[in-house]
């Protein structure tokens, strides 16, 4: 059974050591604040909130560029808080209204997308996310630690990535937010067991496509691989047009015209795919976009 590990020290059940690092997280007054998507992982933390009896609320933050059967789930669920990023005026942030902002596509290292459309929610309060770290020795080690990020130079790493750098206690000085990955060290065939045993109804679409599809987040996010993107564009074409025009709009708000090398959004997207992890000497820097941090 891969929730209980045999190890020298004795024996591990992944899942009451994480009902009791949620319990242990139940410090506030306020209910904590759990980080919905969905996904796999985001369903097996709301089961694991009811086990442990903790008060908690389930919020799903909209990106506007989620699959969109996940997003009429989400929606169509009452139990689930939907959070809409906004402007200081009040106008909704959008992916779409964010690249003719920022002036150039996310990207695995310009990824305000998170920050932007994920993370403003739950400012101060302590947050439950699925968070799960690759495994690793160093993750075996460490995944108890907490990491406190800072702005001198101290390592940030988005609070919604899967990263090995991961740890099950987190502080974010961005947010303000204490973070709980209580499932840091569970594995795929975790996940699948207990939702299995638990009965959780997992999406479909992690098994159609082949059995291929590992993750339900952002279409065409710049953290999938090359393969996934493309087929978010076979599946989704109308989302992948909506990116172009996204694209198109952007360059006709570039600070600066005499220094695009694009002429059109679809050359935009070409280079988002294919060309945005090579230097080009003759290609814009981030700091001839003028990128708006």
């Amino acid at each position: 059974m891969a929730l209980i590990e045999y190890r020298l020290d004795g024996t591990v059940n992944k899942v009451e050591n994480a009902i009791k690092r949620i319990q242990l997280a139940n410090l506030s007054e306020e209910p904590l604040y759990v980080c919905y998507s969905g996904g796999k992982d985001s369903k097996v933390i709301r089961h694991l909130m009811g086990m442990s009896g903790v008060p908690h609320e389930l919020h799903y933050n909209l990106t506007t560029v989620d699959i969109p059967s996940v997003v009429r789930e989400i929606m169509d669920d009452k139990e689930v808080i939907v959070e809409k990023a906004r402007y200081a005026d009040g106008t909704q942030k959008t992916m779409w209204n964010l690249i003719v902002k920022k002036h150039i596509p996310p990207l695995r290292q310009c990824r305000y997308c998170c920050a932007e459309l994920k993370e403003q929610g739950g400012k101060g309060r302590i947050k439950v996310t699925g968070v799960r770290s690759a495994e690793s020795v160093r993750r075996a080690k460490q995944a108890g630690e907490a990491k406190i990020f800072g702005k001198n130079g101290v390592e940030i790493i988005h609070n919604m990535d899967n990263d090995e750098n991961r740890r099950m206690i987190e502080q974010c000085y961005r947010t303000q937010s204490t973070i709980i990955n209580p499932i840091i060290d569970w594995t795929d065939d975790d996940i699948w067991e207990f939702s299995k045993v638990e009965n959780i109804k997992q999406n479909p679409l992690y098994v159609q496509c082949g059995g291929n599809k590992r993750r339900l987040g952002c279409l065409l996010c710049p953290m999938a691989r090359l393969e996934e993107r493309l087929n978010d564009i076979k599946e989704y074409p109308k989302i992948a047009e909506c990116y172009v025009k996204a694209f198109d709009k952007m360059l006709e708000n570039m600070p600066d015209q005499n220094k695009l090398s694009w002429k059109n959004g679809q050359e935009v997207m070409d280079w988002w795919l294919y060309g945005n992890n090579e230097t080009d000497t003759n290609q814009i820097t981030f700091e001839d976009l003028g990128v708006d941090e």
